[in-house]
């Protein structure tokens, strides 16, 4: 039997079956994602799709009334149209 894919839909299978706090495996995801995001594996045209979240901690307010968010290339990046800046992590 032969099923065709595509990488989207393979991430978003494993995402399906990932538990939300198995923070090591969706790191490995993440990972996997920015993979085929920099060798062009998932195209980014479907980005207005896609937020990105982040904990802004002690810089929320700044990054708020700056309208500006940076962080550390090590944290990765996929292509998204949204930003949602949360802090006080439960």
């Amino acid at each position: 039997m032969h099923v065709n894919t595509t990488f989207d839909g393979i991430i978003d299978a494993i995402r399906d079956v990932i538990d939300d706090r198995d923070y090591e495996m969706q790191e490995v995801l993440e990972d996997f994602l920015n993979y085929c995001y920099n060798d062009k594996l998932i195209i980014v045209s479907d980005s207005w799709k896609r937020m990105r979240v982040q904990l802004a901690g002690t810089t929320f307010n700044f990054n708020v009334s700056e309208n500006l968010y940076y962080d550390d290339i090590e944290h990765g990046f996929s292509a998204h149209d949204y930003l949602g800046l949360y802090k006080e992590k439960v």
